[in-house]
């Protein structure tokens, strides 16, 4: 019941919501059902054009239409939008340049700046775009306004806004990325909501699902490993049991959270996409856009096709690829693939066979991936999970897999058996999941019951230690900074809305200037550490954050203390809704005090001729024109033109949105009288793509002008 003077009516419902990679999920539990139960929402959506359904789950897809009213307006909207879900993923085949997808992984990339419009990326045809920000406040949004259509139109009570919601994120989100997710909620109009790491919730499902049976379910097991793989991401978390003498319950705790891996079912169908694109390429066949998007669509099912339970080793999967030119039924192709064949690519590819101690490859390519973000570079799923088991000292006695991709049991097998070699033979027990793709949003709502003394809770804390750099190593330099030490502001395990302050310990700041800390974390901290506690610079073990910044014009005139050097401390406070603050006030009289916040306006690192500002070299020229020689060669192994962007930042070692004004535009000189490139059709679009993006935005460099005139002349001169 209400407290009494109060006029908000208690929540009827708890709301647990999977803001996931690739798929959303909304599940709730009516606190006023004679049967409490937790359901799973169906959530509506455009199927088709002018046709709405209702399906388990939200795809994480947005399309950004130049018309959205063409498309019509759904019956929980007033006006027409951006296309969100299964009609999404539609559009998208056709007009990819406009469809938003893995936004969640834009989150947390550290080199751009997340609450600018960037997506979709890359993109020449949308005008508006969005930040990763605002695309993760859509969903939810879209969310908040089905359930209000669907369950609140009687009764104003019963909208989302007015339940309590829990939402979920990776475990190994970090804590910029944590507070960005709660600006989208805020954004969304949903109240500040509490955040829960997704293998948590998956192992709170599995609670909720034996609230009977946990002793015989869990016998023997002290440590459960929660492996996540959805279609984005690969989540690692440890779960110690305990069984106290004293009771008849027993006690969880979150021992460990992994790295971030950029690993899923997408790498999956992309790995089956580039195999049959290099069978139709050896064939002479070379796909244009909107082929290779049909080839990766049927990747997606040939895929589930490949992991099934069946035996089927001699089956095959045909893939039909429609002509490009108008006879279409005429020019269609097809090339045939052995399930087994594909199915031996993912296994021994993604989940090899390995001993104990071997680890991830630091220095391979990058793999398999969208361009821009920051796919891990070693796609063995099995590798990054030796490497965090043997960080923390830790072999499971049992195993909860969860995500959309753990659907499969060829997977989970390989990983059991993989897991029972490292244990001497033994095999884990593998824990019950019937939902792998519904379990995260439903052990929400069971966390949020634990929040009313109904359940099991797990004891966590903050995942990761906080810590500040301490003075300037000697590899610093220009923008980058290294430093010599670093000290521990907030510890791994720390308590939620406890103040954690370094004591005995002030800095000495020039509060009328700009002001920047230097921030770090790590989800393998030492144990026993404290706030203060200084340790040596690690960059294997520590990964930097955004800076924490406040601006000099944040200081209000005639507030106290406005100007001048003011010993400060620094207190940090991990929120119950998982958001991180940090503030800094005076020590003397605590007059002055201001919340730090990351800037997340990325910055410029030295050390590389393609970054700092510099030109390209001779040499680097020379490499460059070496690349469009082999695209043009006879070689059987020669690259494709859709490679040309990759093989341009091998071979500069940075990244595209890395490259500076002056290298843009030696690019551009370099190619742009290149009469090879416009003799056939898939070499005049790439060099449309790379005189197109060597000349953004087409001002701020000398000789722009001659290079504009330039271009125009040759984009009206025909083929």
């Amino acid at each position: 019941m209400a407290e009494k003077g109060s006029t908000a009516p208690e929540p009827r419902f708890l709301i647990g919501i999977d803001l996931g990679t690739t798929q959303c999920a909304l599940s709730y539990l009516d606190l006023r059902a004679k049967k409490r139960e937790i359901r799973t929402f169906q959530i509506p959506q455009f199927v088709e054009k002018g046709q709405t359904a209702c399906c388990p789950t939200l795809p994480s897809l947005v399309f950004l239409p130049d018309d959205p009213a063409a498309f019509g307006i759904p019956p929980w909207r007033k006006d027409p939008g951006p296309m969100i879900g299964v009609f999404a993923r539609e559009l998208g085949a056709e007009i990819p340049a406009r469809l938003i997808h893995s936004a969640k992984s834009w989150l947390c990339h550290p080199r751009i700046d997340r609450m600018s419009p960037i997506l979709p990326w890359q993109s020449d045809l949308v005008r508006d775009k969005q930040s990763p920000v605002d695309v993760s406040a859509g969903y939810l949004r879209h969310l908040a306004d089905v359930w209000n259509h669907s369950m609140a139109a009687d009764d104003p009570d019963l909208r989302l806004e007015k339940q309590r919601i829990i939402v979920t994120v990776p475990a190994s989100f970090d804590p910029v990325a944590r507070n960005l997710t709660i600006e989208a909620i805020s954004r969304s109009g949903l109240p500040v909501t509490t955040l829960l790491e997704e293998p948590q919730a998956a192992f709170y499902d599995f609670l909720a699902r034996h609230p009977k049976t946990l002793e015989r379910e869990l016998r023997g097991v002290k440590t459960a490993l929660v492996i996540d793989i959805g279609g984005g991401t690969t989540d690692f978390s440890l779960i110690g049991i305990e069984w106290p003498e004293a009771s008849d319950e027993p006690e969880f705790s979150r021992l460990a959270v992994g790295p971030h891996l950029l690993i899923g079912g997408d790498n999956l169908d992309l790995a089956i996409a580039k195999a049959v694109e290099a069978r139709f390429y050896h064939k002479g066949r070379k796909l244009v856009a909107k082929q290779w998007l049909s080839v990766l669509e049927q990747s997606r099912s040939v895929k589930e096709r490949a992991l099934g339970d069946a035996d089927d080793a001699s089956g095959k999967a045909r893939f039909t690829v429609s002509g490009a030119g108008s006879r279409v039924v005429a020019q269609s192709f097809s090339e045939e693939l052995l399930l087994s064949e594909l199915r031996e690519m993912i296994v021994d590819g993604y989940f090899p066979a390995i001993s104990s101690d071997e680890r991830p490859a630091e220095d391979a390519g990058i793999g398999l991936s969208e361009a821009g973000l920051p796919y891990s570079r070693d796609p063995a799923v099995t590798r990054h999970l030796a490497a965090f088991l043997a960080e923390h000292g830790i072999m499971p006695d049992a195993v909860l897999f969860n995500g959309g991709t753990m659907l499969s049991q060829v997977l989970r097998n390989r990983i059991l058996d993989v897991l029972s070699d490292w244990r001497g033979g033994v095999a884990p027990k593998e824990l019950s999941n019937p939902h792998p793709m519904l379990a995260v949003a439903s052990g929400a709502v069971y966390y949020a019951m634990v929040g009313l003394g109904i359940g099991h809770r797990i004891k966590a804390g903050s995942p990761v230690s906080l810590y500040l750099g301490i003075g300037t190593g000697k590899t610093g330099r220009g923008e980058r900074h290294i430093p010599e030490q670093v000290m521990c502001l907030l510890p791994k395990g720390s308590e939620v809305e406890r103040t954690y302050a370094v004591s005995g310990k002030t800095f000495g700041v020039d509060i009328g200037r700009d002001v920047a800390f230097y921030a770090y974390f790590s989800p393998s901290a030492p144990k026993g550490e404290s706030p203060g506690d200084l340790m040596k610079y690690s960059a294997r073990r520590l990964s930097p954050l955004p800076p924490l910044r406040w601006k000099a014009d944040q200081t209000r005139p005639g507030e106290p203390g406005a100007t001048g050097v003011k010993q400060v401390g620094l207190d940090v406070i991990l929120r119950e809704t998982g958001w991180l603050q940090v503030v800094c006030q005076s020590q003397d009289d605590g007059s002055f005090r201001r919340e730090l916040v990351f800037d997340l306006t990325p910055e410029e690192e030295a050390g590389s001729e393609a970054t700092n500002g510099k030109s390209l070299t001779k040499r680097q020229l020379g490499q460059i024109k070496k690349i469009f020689d082999r695209m043009f060669s006879d070689a059987a192994d020669r690259p494709a033109f859709n490679q040309m962007f990759k093989l341009l930042e091998e071979q500069l070692a940075v990244k595209r949105e890395e490259w500076t004004l002056p290298a843009l535009r030696a690019l551009f000189d370099l190619t742009v009288d290149d009469g090879r490139f416009l003799a056939g059709d898939d070499s005049r679009m790439a060099w449309l793509r790379l005189v197109g993006y060597a000349m953004r935005p087409g001002f701020g460099a000398a000789g722009d002008d001659a290079r504009m005139e330039k271009l125009m002349s040759l984009w009206s001169t025909p083929p």
